[in-house]
């Protein structure tokens, strides 16, 4: 199995943009394929979807594994992928790596850092990752 660190870390290709609604892939190492996504709340709600059925990161700042009761009504997930298998294409008009380190206050915590760019930035709540995410998408308009 590959290190959980990366149990918590998510690439997105954006392969479209139409004004500011986003579509385009995710990329996780337990996802056998890309996940699609058209829109920021399918987006966040599909990645949202893996973290539950992953168990991580849990709702609390400990220390991220894989949770005991997925592994006992699951057994442990099969990691299909290491990152450096998440190439960007062509066809993606941006790409971003997403690691979400805490699902506290019913939001999330993290960073994100967008391909190219040298510096990653933190997030305290979807919504300013959400914003992030629109200044980019203007950027490439």
């Amino acid at each position: 199995m590959y290190n959980e660190m990366i149990v918590n870390d998510f690439k997105v290709c954006v392969q479209e943009t139409d004004g500011l609604v986003l579509s385009g892939r995710i990329y996780h190492c337990y996802a056998e394929e890309p996940l699609k996504f058209h829109g920021i709340m399918e987006m966040l709600l599909t990645i949202d979807a893996l973290c539950q059925k992953l168990d991580t990161p849990l709702a609390e700042p400990e220390r991220r594994t894989l949770g005991r009761s997925m592994k006992e009504q699951y057994g442990s997930p099969a990691c299909y992928h290491s990152f450096k298998e998440f190439v960007s294409t062509e066809k993606d008009r941006f790409a971003f790596f997403l690691k979400i380190r805490y699902r506290r206050n019913v939001s999330w915590q993290g960073s994100v850092h967008f391909s190219g760019e040298a510096r990653s930035y933190q997030f305290r709540s979807v919504l300013e990752l959400i914003g992030y995410l629109a200044e980019k998408t203007l950027e490439i308009s």
